[in-house]
Order: structure tokens, then sequence, then C-alpha cells
């Protein structure tokens, strides 16, 4: 009679009811912590790519920024300095540079010949590329009525696009270049710029939105840039104001 008393009072193991609301619950739990996992990839995934782009971008605008602080001022035909900026609109800055080499700057005994070349930086909307075109001159002291010889170019960024920033005038939304003259802050308008107006541009800004490598269309991972780049030559002045450019003068 004991025995079977204490077989009665026994109450191991779990009931059907108890069973299914565990699985239930552990279900719901491995459900969510796959749908964690499943979110942290690609989460990862996009900032790397917001890093790459960040990268690309940051290397291109260093160049591109080098050789617009490098701007000179070139002796033409009848020994007259010219502007060093050439062409320019929202898509395309042309201009005299002189970078020099690693070279001559640390070899004691180079030569000091200023042998400036002529870069253009041009923007391609469809193949959405940023290029630089480069050409150099032969002779020394260069003669700029002298066609120079073309050099390979040089694609400097691709899967990039404007950022609407460049150039704020209503029309311009698609300028990668906005040219800005001497102590102003808004960008000229390039389709009416007179000649006056082109010498007088002192900084250079540019607005371009760059993509990874990995042609993600993901928006965020794009990264966007703007800056204003000065041409490094002193302006004109009179009566102590700057009114003007960069003055070539000797």
């Amino acid at each position: 009679m004991t025995r079977l008393y204490g077989l009665l009072r026994r109450d191991e193991g779990m009931t059907l009811i108890e069973l299914m609301t565990t699985l239930i619950i552990g279900s719901v739990v491995m459900l969510a912590l796959f749908a964690l996992v499943d979110q942290a990839f690609p989460a990862e995934q996009k900032v790397r790519d917001r890093v790459a782009a960040e990268q690309r971008g940051r290397i291109a605008l260093e160049r591109l920024s080098r050789d617009l602080r490098s701007a000179v001022c070139v002796a033409g035909t009848g020994g007259a300095l010219q502007a060093p900026l050439i062409s320019a609109g929202d898509t395309q800055v042309t201009f005299y540079t002189a970078v020099p080499a690693k070279s001559a700057i640390d070899d004691a005994d180079a030569t000091n010949d200023f042998v400036p070349e002529i870069h253009q930086l041009v923007y391609d909307p469809v193949a959405k590329t940023l290029t630089r075109k480069r050409w150099t001159f032969t002779g020394v002291p260069p003669d700029p009525s002298v066609t120079p010889a073309n050099q390979p170019d040089d694609v400097l960024l691709t899967d990039v696009e404007p950022s609407g920033t460049a150039n704020t005038l209503p029309g311009h939304s698609s300028a990668v270049f906005g040219l800005i003259p001497e102590d102003g802050t808004t960008p000229l308008d390039p389709s009416t710029m007179t000649a006056a107006q082109k010498a007088s541009v002192a900084r250079v800004r540019v607005g371009v939105r760059v993509a990874p490598r990995n042609g993600t269309t993901y928006a965020p991972a794009k990264a966007t840039f703007e800056e204003d780049v000065t041409m490094r030559l002193p302006p004109a002045y009179s009566g102590g104001t700057a009114v003007g450019g960069p003055a070539c003068q000797v």
C-alpha cells in the first residue's frame, strides 16, 4: 500500500500543454536570433561600403585639390602673364598648373626650370567618371601659343555623380564645379561668364557624391563631398581691398 501511494505522488515529466508552450517560446526566440543575424550581415556590408566610398572620394579630392592649389600664371607670346584659368564650366575646369616631382624637391642639384602643364578636370555624366587630362609643354619657358603634347588621361573617380552643392544657382544642380570670384560667396553662372569674370575666379567649389566600387544602389552607402579649393596666388588689390582673382604679375 505504501509503495502504491509513492507511485501516485510522482509528477515527473511534462504535460502536452507544457511541451507545446516550451516549443512555441523556443521557436520565437530562435526566429528572433535568426532575424538579428540576418540584419547584422547586411548592416556590416553597408558600413564597409560607406567607408570604401569615403576613402575613394577623399583620395581623389586630395589629388584634385593639389592641382588647383598649384595653379600658376604663364607668360604669353607678348610677355604678359596669362591668368591660370583657361576655361571652365559646370562639368570641366581647364587651367595652368605646376606640381614639381618629388625628385626635383629632394635633389639639391635639380634644375629650377619652370615647367607648367595644362590640366583639365572633366566630369562625364554618362560614364559617371571624373577624369584628369594633361598636356605638357616642350619648351622652357613654355609658350602657350604652341599646342602642348597630350598625356594619358587619369581617371580620378568612377561611380561619381553631382551632389547638387557645387553651384546653387537655378539650373545648375548637375554642376560638379562652382566658380567663385575673390571674396565672393556665390558661384558665377558659367553660361554667361565674361572674360573678366573668369579672370576673377579665385576658388573652385567641388561637389560630388561617390559610391563604392561594388555598384550598390543603397543611397546611404554613398559619401558626399563638398570642398572649396583656393588657388594659392595673391589676388589683385586696390586700396587694400581684393578686387580680382589671381594677380599675374612679375
